[in-house]
């Protein structure tokens, strides 16, 4: 693991969010992004997994467009997610996933906090049978 990984995965393991999923902010951007995805793939994606799925921002709001998993690296974030039941601990250049498992792969925020990009978009692909999605603003 590089040291720009190792002190991502210090840094979420001891911190969280400010806001929760179901914050009147966080739903209405999560809405927006919803919207959007709804329109480029349609209605019924089927099984999605999000990586780097924290607290559930992305997660929670998902569930109208497939059956939503999730995993992170950090604990803590994944101890505040409203779909624990679905989420794993991961990171993003080793999913614990066999080859072609979900419909859709994607991240929101995600890959500026990761040294090797090409890396974790390849493994993102290995496990996806369809898309692969990415938000980032930076």
């Amino acid at each position: 693991m590089s040291e720009f990984d190792q002190s991502q995965k210090e840094f979420w393991s001891g911190n969280t969010n400010l806001r929760t999923y179901d914050h009147p902010v966080v739903e209405a951007f999560a809405r927006q992004r919803i919207d959007f995805i709804r329109g480029l793939l349609g209605a019924n994606i089927g099984s999605c997994l999000e990586v780097g799925c924290g607290d559930g921002f992305g997660m929670y709001y998902m569930q109208s467009l497939g059956s939503v998993f999730g995993c992170d690296i950090s604990r803590p974030m994944l101890s505040r997610n409203p779909l624990r039941r679905s989420v794993s601990e991961a990171d993003i250049y080793h999913l614990p996933y066999a080859d072609k498992s979900f419909d859709l792969v994607y991240c929101w925020e995600v890959m500026h906090h990761v040294r090797n990009i090409q890396d974790a978009i390849r493994e993102m692909m290995r496990i996806s049978r369809r898309y692969i999605l990415m938000y980032e603003p930076n």
